[in-house]
C-alpha cells in the first residue's frame, strides 16, 4: 500500500490535482496571453494521538505555474523532505494548501505508517 514507508525514507511525496483555482492574466515575452496560478502549502506531522510533532513546514513549489490556456486542472507534487527519518509508528500528515490567486484553501489529511518492510 502507498501509505506504508520504510524507516530510512528521507522524503514523502503527495501528488495533488487541484481544480477550481483562480488565474491572474498577463502576457509572455512574445505578447501572447499567459495565465498564472500559484499555491502555497504547509505540512504538519502528528503522532497517532494527533499531537503535532513539527511546526508547520512550508512546502516548496515551482512558482508561479504558467499556461497559455486556462487549465482547469493542475498536477502538483508536494514533497516533504525529512531532516531525520521517522521512527516506526503511525503518523498523520496534514497538508494545508492555499490558492494564491483566490485565497481559497483546503486541507488534505493522510495517515501513514512507518514500518520495517520485508521484500
Amino acid at each position: 500500500p502507498s501509505n506504508i514507508f520504510n524507516p530510512d525514507m528521507s522524503a514523502i511525496t503527495l501528488y495533488v490535482e487541484p481544480v477550481g483555482y483562480g488565474f491572474k492574466g498577463g502576457v509572455d515575452e512574445e505578447g501572447n496571453i499567459l495565465y498564472s496560478f500559484n499555491f502555497t502549502a504547509t505540512i504538519t506531522i502528528s503522532d497517532s494521538q494527533g499531537n503535532p510533532l513539527t511546526e508547520p513546514i512550508p512546502a516548496e513549489f515551482d512558482e508561479p505555474l504558467n499556461s497559455h490556456n486556462k487549465a482547469t486542472e493542475a498536477f502538483m507534487p508536494i514533497t516533504l523532505t525529512l531532516e531525520q527519518p521517522l521512527p516506526v509508528g503511525q503518523y498523520t500528515i496534514t497538508y494545508d494548501i492555499t490558492d494564491g490567486t483566490s485565497g481559497k484553501d483546503f486541507e488534505i489529511v493522510k495517515d501513514i505508517r512507518v514500518a520495517e518492510i520485508i521484500s
